[in-house]
């Protein structure tokens, strides 16, 4: 959250979580957010090599990027089948 714009698009700030062609994208996120959820819980202990001591660090998601029928389903979007196709259209 507090990295510069310029840093977060850089290959070690983007952490790739899952992918299959086999499982479906719901069971995927399901099994994502039970291991977010125990890490939230108990929190996950690493050293700090600049303060030479362990730290606890809790894991968040803070955006959810994608561009593709599958990032939709995850998103639990209505699409374009529904009454009103975004929370604000009214």
């Amino acid at each position: 959250a507090g990295l510069p714009r310029a840093l977060t698009q850089m290959l070690y700030n983007i952490h790739f979580i899952v992918t299959s062609n086999l499982s479906p994208p719901l069971e995927m996120i399901e099994a994502v957010v039970a291991m977010l959820k125990e890490a939230q819980t108990n929190d996950i202990k690493v050293w700090d090599c600049e303060y030479k001591d362990w730290i606890s660090i809790i894991p968040w998601f803070l955006a959810f990027q994608g561009d593709n029928p599958m990032s939709s389903e995850f998103a639990s979007h209505i699409g374009m089948k529904g009454k009103y196709f975004c929370r604000v259209c009214q």
